[in-house]
């Protein structure tokens, strides 16, 4: 079976929180569960300079007979219109194997993509997938700039789509805003639809499909808006990444 945390890794990357000020540092963490039951936990850094932006993911996790560690980190510049990628490195570490992930992009496309295992996997664990093409990329980022969304407010930030590429799979999520929260967080509904990358035949592509996923978004700088809490349903259950409260 596929350890549940390697489907939040992608997911995870989406909660890098972003300060609206030049020259400084933001750091928020998450709690990691699933079922309700706590598996690890992730710390998330931003610097930003001038235009520019680096954001990088820390997390480890633990759960029956599964462990490992994550990182992932995402470098471009800033526009009115959001994030604008210019690479993205991801790495996830098991005991038997690590997954690795190189994005370069160019312009409003990814240019280059590169993703490996040590071990390999054989072509029946990697499985028969839909192709990538070159369209399926226009106006896609990686799942750390896709997810970083400028809005006036929750209900804005919440009533869109956004293009997503792991790397691995191309993906939109639509997302549809509900009732604002007295504490200034907008829950949202996110209906998952695959593009291309994905298997052919895929249980989890199809849960997700079928179920959505569940989004909080708060607002970390004036205009800025990033999700406080994302959940999906697995076949153990709810995996949800929280951001903790001080």
């Amino acid at each position: 079976m596929t350890p549940p945390f390697k489907a939040v890794i992608a997911c995870a990357a989406l909660l890098i929180p972003l300060s609206s000020q030049a020259d400084q540092d933001a750091l928020h963490e998450y709690d990691v569960s699933i079922a309700g039951i706590g598996i690890g936990d992730a710390s998330l850094d931003f610097t930003q300079s001038s235009n520019s932006y680096a954001a990088t993911l820390l997390g480890g996790f633990r759960f029956l007979f599964w462990t490992g560690n994550a990182e992932a980190r995402s470098e471009g510049v800033r526009s009115e219109t959001g994030l604008l990628p210019l690479a993205y490195r991801s790495r996830f570490k098991s005991p038997s194997r690590v997954f690795s992930t190189e994005i370069d992009f160019e312009g409003n496309a990814a240019a280059r993509s590169d993703w490996n295992t040590e071990p390999p996997l054989d072509p029946e664990e990697f499985g028969e997938r839909w192709p990538i093409t070159k369209a399926d990329l226009v106006g896609a980022k990686d799942p750390i700039a896709s997810f970083i969304i400028p809005a006036n407010s929750g209900a804005e930030a919440c009533s869109r789509s956004v293009k997503v590429f792991s790397g691995v799979v191309r993906f939109d999520v639509k997302l549809t805003a509900g009732e604002a929260e007295p504490d200034g967080v907008t829950p949202c509904i996110g209906a998952y639809q695959p593009v291309s990358g994905h298997r052919v035949e895929s249980d989890e592509v199809d849960r997700l499909r079928d179920a959505g996923l569940t989004l909080s978004v708060f607002e970390i700088a004036p205009g800025l808006w990033a999700p406080d809490r994302l959940g999906f349903k697995t076949s153990l259950g709810t995996l949800a990444l929280e951001r903790r409260r001080d």
